[in-house]
């Protein structure tokens, strides 16, 4: 009957909303509806859309038959001579298709290899999460010869392949990174560089060393102080403290994405700020006057870090003393 429906429609609006009575009348040839309790009558659920999608580029037949291994072969009609589809699903189903048109409804390749719609379930992460790790893979590939979106809904990957090869390689990534929720020790490092720096060189610990030297051409460098804080995949943490005399760090985030071994994605914002008081003598003696500078520094940024790596995060201007910088480096210990 749906089919039928659908079809008549064609004539018609571009896209159709059930009536209430017309869905009720449905469930009476079904044999009614189930659920509800003590035989109270629930409120009845908006009936199902049918949306009209334009195929642009590719057969139209074949993306009915995409979409209906997805969600039924019964709910998407192919409409060959006219370049379209009906399909027939919730709001919400009809704008995952919409989405998911614009991955598969591509320009067909000249090869004897006919696409293959592949689903893979992702059991311990978002879907989107780890296809943002998984688009690096097809830089590489000829054009076409994979097209991959996530299913946040039905917790899958969904991927249309003419090489076998590139598939496996999806496979094998997906499998490497779906995996349990990681918890992960934050580090973050405090420097200040100073263009007009004198005297003795700074000591800077063994393992800031390499990051030292690439921030020395902005000046001299000296560590202000370290920031640690746990965190888990998901989660928002809070770090703050006083790092050094006159210099106070905050820093509020959350751990993206994080897999055990790979890389691990942060959203952060972290603030410094430095205060300086300095003193005078007054004329005539014997009196002192205190002057304050305050330095600041900010940052709103997402890094992706791999594995006890420092990643500079960013540096501005203390804001105290001409030629002088504050900057941040992040590593992560999974």
């Amino acid at each position: 009957m749906w089919i039928r429906m659908i079809v008549l429609s064609m004539t018609g609006l571009m896209t159709v909303v059930f009536s209430p009575d017309a869905v009720a009348q449905q469930a009476d040839e079904g044999g009614g509806r189930r659920g509800g309790r003590g035989g109270a009558r629930s409120e009845q659920p908006e009936g199902p859309t049918v949306r009209c999608f334009g195929v642009t580029q590719s057969d139209p037949t074949k993306i009915a038959d995409y979409i209906g291994q997805l969600y039924g072969r019964g709910r998407v009609v192919d409409m060959p001579a006219t370049g379209k589809i009906l399909f027939m699903g919730t709001e919400h189903e009809i704008a995952q298709v919409e989405t998911l048109l614009k991955e598969i409804d591509v320009p067909e390749m000249e090869t004897d290899s006919e696409p293959a719609l592949t689903i893979l379930p992702i059991h311990h992460r978002r879907a989107h999460d780890v296809l943002s790790n998984v688009h690096p893979i097809m830089s590489g590939l000829p054009d076409n010869a994979l097209r991959i979106t996530a299913d946040d809904a039905r917790s899958s990957i969904i991927v249309l392949s003419r090489s076998t090869k590139a598939l496996e390689a999806v496979r094998q990534m997906i499998a490497g990174l779906d995996t349990p929720t990681t918890r992960v020790a934050m580090e973050f490092a405090f420097f200040r560089a100073d263009l007009n720096a004198s005297g003795d060189k700074p000591v800077i610990p063994e393992d800031l060393q390499e990051v030292a030297n690439e921030l020395g051409r902005f000046g001299q460098v000296s560590l202000l102080g370290r920031l640690f804080a746990d965190g888990t995949e998901g989660a928002r943490f809070k770090v703050e403290g006083q790092i050094h005399d006159h210099v106070t760090a905050r820093i509020n985030g959350r751990v993206e994405y994080a897999a055990q071994g790979g890389p691990t994605r942060i959203s952060l914002e972290a603030k410094a700020l430095m205060e300086v008081v300095r003193t005078a003598e007054t004329e005539g003696g014997g009196v002192f006057a205190k002057t304050r500078s305050n330095g600041t520094f900010a940052i709103e940024t997402q890094l992706q870090v791999m594995p006890d790596q420092f990643v500079v995060v960013g540096g501005s201007p203390a804001g105290v003393a001409e030629g002088q910088s504050i900057m941040l480096a992040v590593r992560v210990r999974p």
